[in-house]
Order: structure tokens, then sequence, then C-alpha cells
């Protein structure tokens, strides 16, 4: 799963503050004052949440640009190793719109690679030169 969404959040932190009679603030009026920062989000390859905080909105909208850059230039999160053992299984769970005589045509195929390759290559991404 590529990033493909970075959420920007305030983070609040610290004590609620007390108006003046020691009774809580309303929520509406936290972000004037109680400490806070500002948070960025996001879900990478291996389905994990990362996150990161900033000082400033700013800081985080520009963070938060970057890491779109990333994923529209094509250099998101680099996926999990996987064998080749995993990649067929999951190929085969996941290719749930073929025939019968396709899907025994496709675990056929999938069975000769593992036994010629061993099932427990790890795949990789091949750059393009």
């Amino acid at each position: 799963m590529a990033t493909t969404k970075v959420g920007i959040y305030r983070s609040y932190y610290g004590s609620i503050p007390k108006d003046s009679s020691g009774k809580p603030v309303p929520k509406s009026e936290w972000p004037n004052k109680r400490p806070h920062s500002w948070v960025l989000r996001w879900f990478g390859y291996d389905g994990q949440r990362y996150s990161r905080s900033c000082e400033t909105r700013k800081e985080a909208e520009r963070l938060a640009e970057e890491k779109q850059q990333d994923v529209r230039s094509g250099r998101p999160d680099e996926p999990k190793k996987v064998t080749l053992k995993e990649f067929g299984e999951m190929y085969l769970r996941i290719r749930t719109d073929l025939t019968q005589r396709c899907r025994e045509e496709h675990e056929r195929t999938v069975r000769f690679l593992r036994e010629q390759l061993g099932e427990h290559r790890p795949l990789q991404r091949r750059d393009s030169a």
C-alpha cells in the first residue's frame, strides 16, 4: 500500500487550561490557550502508520507536500521484502477474477517458477537502466 495521502493534525499536550474560576476552558478555545504541535500521519507499504511532529503548520504542510511529491515521482516507501512463495500465494489469493481453467494455469505457472527458482528466493525491484 503506497502512501497516497498525508494528513496534518494538531496534537495538544500539557494539561487542559483553566479559566480564572478554575474551570476547564471550552475545547473551542484550546488552539489559543493550550500548547500544541502539528503532526503528519501517513501509511506506508507495510501497512504501518507513520507520523512526524512539527512546530508550525507551515512546516508540516511543506513536509506533507514533499512526501506527496515522492509518491508522485515514483519514490514511495520501499515495499516489504517478500519471497517467491509468499508472492505466489498472495497473487493467487487476490486474483478472484480468474475462471477455473485460468486459475489452474496460473497455479501451475507459480508452482513451476517456485520449483525452478526456489520458493525462498527473495523478490526485488529491478530499476531500469
